[in-house]
């Protein structure tokens, strides 16, 4: 059994609180023998909010034509 814990590495959780740590922490449990994954999550992210997407301009959809 190979046990392996997570740490947030999510930039936008930096972003909004630099100095504190975000409290979402990750564990995986991986049978070697069996071939089987577990993977458990406690607590939540300090910021829900994915990054916003970069809007294209009209130059750019014109060359994605």
């Amino acid at each position: 059994m190979r046990y392996q814990l997570l740490l947030c590495s999510s930039g936008t959780c930096k972003a909004a609180t630099p100095y504190d740590a975000c409290p979402w922490t990750g564990k995986v449990l991986t049978c070697q023998e069996l071939n089987r994954v577990s993977t458990m999550e406690s607590d939540a992210h300090e910021t829900p909010i994915c990054k916003k997407k970069p809007q294209l301009t009209p130059r750019m959809m014109d060359y994605g034509r």
